[in-house]
Formats: structure tokens, sequence, C-alpha cells
């Protein structure tokens, strides 16, 4: 008599998509992994992030002032900042 075979388990999920969006539009995005920093594209954009732990994101453009916010992909799967324009 063959034994049930019990269902495989779910992997975890390592990474999620993220939507990040600007007001205006067209700001660069930066992503902070521990000490680097990398560019990940232009608003608007979706991307892959790790599940696991907070990442800084840096909106950049030209005549705006940066914004910085932290997000969560384990609760969190979009993003959109209004950046300030500079004096």
């Amino acid at each position: 008599v063959a034994s049930p075979v019990a269902a495989p388990a779910r992997p975890a999920l390592a990474a999620v998509d993220i939507a990040l969006s600007s007001i205006p539009p067209g700001a660069v995005v930066e992503v902070a992994d521990g000490s680097t920093t990398r560019e990940l594209g232009l608003t608007p954009l979706t991307t892959k992030l790790p599940v696991e732990g907070a990442v800084a994101i840096t909106f950049r453009r030209d005549g705006f002032a940066p914004v910085t916010k932290a997000i969560n992909p384990k609760h969190q799967r979009e993003l959109s900042v209004a950046l300030p324009p500079v004096a």
C-alpha cells in the first residue's frame, strides 16, 4: 500500500514586483542595498525587489529636490512620490 504523498512546500518569494512612480514622471530611481546604490531606471517603472527587509528608494530629477523613502516589499507593492521643485 502506497503512503500518501505530501504536497511540496511552497517556496518563499525571493523577490516581488514593485511599481514606482513620481510627479513629475521621468525621475531617476535608485535603490540602496547596504553600502551600494544602484540605478533602477526612470519613473514610472516596475522592478523586482527582495521581499525580506526594507530598502531605501531615492527619486532624483533635475530641477527638483531628491526624495528618499523606505519601502518594505513584503507589505507594500507600490510607491509614488511628489518631487518638490527647487527654488
